[in-house]
């Protein structure tokens, strides 16, 4: 068979070339060329470092006529200079990217937001949609305002239709005390990221996440065939002028059910399988999805937008039916028996009490104490085994509801011999978000949702954050919310994809994905080994050794 061609950009969006933005970009790519070196001749991988610091760009000037236009032959106005000519055409090769920033007043730099403002005219084309992408950042001291520039990075990556694949936020690294000088004292000569070994550890996550990913999807893509064009969406933008709305509105019969769902409609199907796959065989995966509505109160908006939800993920299962299909379950968390977390020592970033033990199993005794109540009984299994999620929930003060927050929290604990397993690792989810008003603070909600997923070592892969709507009350307002309807078929159809995408893949690289891809991104505990998180001597020797000039000529070639 032949292997798969990957190739994986990282861009280095910091104001001064050679420094420790673009060394911690260059280590995460040297740790996606190690991981795709491992996978038996299966992946031929190409990695290239842009360096933006010296790069001649224009900022977007707003010109509405190319990114808003219905016009089939739109493209941006601007034509000369580096963005336009050489940047955009390997973006539109790449498979995966990289993306490097420092922090600037808590935020990104302005190189960065200049390249992603210029990136919208070709997202609606679709260049960009499902490739995988992180974030790396450095500061010049520990709580620098890493992880806010890192979650305004995870916005943009969104916005274009990336997914973003990082584990927590992404990539933190320090480039002061006590790495490196202060910032007064720095004459340029030093590149303070290579003494981060924590920073280095978060770098070679998040290449190794973006490498697999991308070696997922082509090796999917290609065992899908002409039906991946047919099918799977293109492009996260609204269909313009003539095109086509049918993919992201329900079958007549399904749109008829959720129009007549009322309260107790919705109170009926908790605990329900919605849908099975028509056709099951060895070659034909089944994917479970599983739809969690997390409101505090049952048979609501955000039950209805679930269920919803989990009906475009049955019209896809019944249109991809030749390849594999779906099961799908909805809970309703409202009214079940979920104890909080007691903060005890028994949970999974704490196993043994702290204490070092010998060997790389977790102690027998380790997991949650928390054993009779719904969630330990009902959803441990349920969890460990669905391959994507749909959670929903209410807002509360612009986050998200009661029930979400114990459930999340208990996931922790409940969940720790799953993650432990890497059972919960890199399965896809989306979230839905409801709240009185327009402005009731349903994105906030929604990126606390996804932080609380990655954290999990989930991946959210909704656009842009996921699906803001508007409810409340006695009535179901959710059905009169088209914005809500679309962004929630667009979420689930999503959810679906890349889990069935993973699915085929796993069966066709078979023992090389049980061997080589990460089942926790967690730090390794006890005497388990720490070796898939370190480059190999050679590369690391290599990074050690740059020198800010050095790295300034790899970004620049």
């Amino acid at each position: 068979m032949e292997p798969v061609k990957i190739k994986i950009l990282g861009i280095s969006c910091g104001h001064r070339k050679g420094r420790n933005t673009a060394w911690m970009t260059l280590c995460a790519l040297k740790a996606a060329e190690k991981a795709c070196r491992r996978m038996d001749g299966m992946v031929d991988i190409e990695i290239e470092l842009i360096d933006f610091a010296e790069r001649k760009m224009k900022p977007c000037i707003d010109c509405v006529a190319s990114c808003e236009t219905d016009a089939d032959d739109y493209e941006c106005l601007i034509k000369d200079d580096y963005i336009a000519t050489e940047l955009i055409p390997r973006m539109i090769e790449a498979d995966g990217f990289v993306f490097g920033a420092p922090v600037f007043t808590g935020s990104y730099t302005s190189k960065f937001i200049t390249l992603f403002e210029r990136l919208r005219a070709h997202a609606k084309r679709g260049y960009f949609t499902n490739k995988p992408a992180v974030g790396v950042t450095t500061a010049t001291m520990l709580l620098g305002g890493q992880e806010t520039c890192l979650g305004f990075m995870d916005i943009c990556m969104r916005a274009v239709g990336m997914i973003p694949v990082h584990w927590l936020n992404g990539a933190t690294g320090v480039s002061g005390p006590p790495w490196g000088p202060l910032p007064g004292a720095d004459d340029g000569t030093e590149i303070a990221a290579k003494n981060d070994r924590y920073g280095q550890w978060l770098s070679t996550v998040c290449g190794r996440r973006v490498a697999e990913m991308a070696v997922i999807q082509k090796i999917a893509k290609r065992r899908l065939g002409g039906l991946y064009d047919k099918e799977f969406i293109q492009t996260y933008r609204k269909p313009q002028g003539d095109a086509d709305w049918e993919w992201t509105e329900l079958d007549k019969s399904d749109e008829k059910l959720m129009a007549g769902l009322d309260r107790g409609g919705l109170e009926a199907l908790d605990g329900a399988v919605l849908s099975q796959p028509g056709v099951k065989g060895i070659k034909k995966p089944t994917c479970k999805i599983l739809g969690l509505s997390c409101d505090n109160v049952k048979g609501r908006d955000t039950s209805w937008l679930v269920v919803r939800s989990l009906k475009a993920v049955e019209k896809f299962g019944r249109r991809i039916e030749s390849v594999g299909g779906f099961e799908t379950e909805f809970i309703d968390l409202a009214d079940k028996n979920m104890r909080p977390c007691l903060n005890c020592d028994k949970r999974y970033e704490i196993p043994n009490g702290g204490i070092r033990w010998e060997g790389p199993e977790y102690p027998k005794d380790f997991g949650c104490i928390i054993k009779n109540d719904y969630l330990a009984k009902e959803i441990l299994p349920k969890i460990a085994e669905a391959d994507g999620f749909i959670f929903g929930s209410s807002v509360s003060a612009q986050n998200p509801s009661y029930t979400f927050r114990v459930f999340h929290e208990r996931l922790g604990g409940v969940l720790s011999k799953i993650v432990a397993k890497g059972s919960a690792a890199r399965k896809p989810t989306t979230n839905i978000a409801v709240a009185y008003d327009s402005n009731g603070g349903q994105e906030s909600c929604l990126n606390m949702m996804n932080t609380c997923n990655r954290w999990l070592e989930l991946i959210p892969i909704s656009w842009p954050q996921g699906t803001p709507a508007l409810g409340g009350g006695e009535n179901i307002l959710a059905k009169d919310d088209e914005k809500a309807c679309f962004l929630s078929s667009y979420n689930a159809r999503r959810v679906a994809e890349i889990s069935l995408m993973f699915k085929l893949a796993e069966q066709e690289l078979a023992g090389i994905f049980e061997r080589e891809f990460l089942k926790i991104v967690h730090p390794p505990h006890g005497d388990a080994s720490w070796e898939w998180t370190k480059l190999e001597k050679e590369d690391w020797d290599y990074m050690k050794s740059l020198t800010p000039d050095e790295l300034s000529k790899v970004g620049n070639a």
